[in-house]
């Protein structure tokens, strides 16, 4: 199975979580989309996974910086998901610094912090369905990240 094929792979099983986060709020369903569109752009540009076209960078440039931000869930629910937002940006930073590291728990702990903007999922699904829902994501979030961590785009 070549990478991409795999990264399509898990990127399918992660989005099968997505329904159970919205509960119907298709602002929500907006949002997530955005998001993951902008990680997976950016993460390809920093490791250099897929080529990125000059229209792609355009694109996430125009959803960072206007359309997520106009995004009615997200204006709703903004003092929560920038600061799930601001702790995933900073995990992420420093996971790239510990991959680098010759020592593999160091390793290791980058590739689970790296996943933390799947935090985002769980919240998503309290702000849009209650504890119940999150608690129900979580769990399967886990399931899946203990799967696919140590392989994930």
């Amino acid at each position: 199975m070549s990478s991409q094929e795999k990264r399509n792979q898990i990127y399918a099983e992660f989005k099968k979580l997505i329904p159970l986060c919205i509960n119907g709020n298709v602002s929500a369903k907006e949002f997530l989309e955005d998001l993951n569109h902008v990680v997976r752009t950016i993460d390809d540009i920093v490791d250099k996974d897929e080529n990125v076209s000059i229209t792609q960078i355009q694109y996430t440039f125009f959803v960072m910086c206007f359309k997520l931000q106009v995004n009615p869930f997200y204006l709703q629910n903004c003092g929560i998901l920038t600061g799930v937002l601001m702790v995933a940006y900073n995990a992420w930073i420093d996971s790239d610094k510990l991959k680098e590291s010759e020592d593999k728990i160091k390793n290791k702990w980058g590739s689970v912090i790296r996943g933390y903007i799947d935090e985002i999922l769980p919240v998503t699904a309290y702000l849009t369905g209650g504890y119940t829902a999150m608690r129900e994501v979580s769990i399967k979030l886990r399931d899946l990240e203990v799967l696919y961590r140590g392989d994930r785009p």
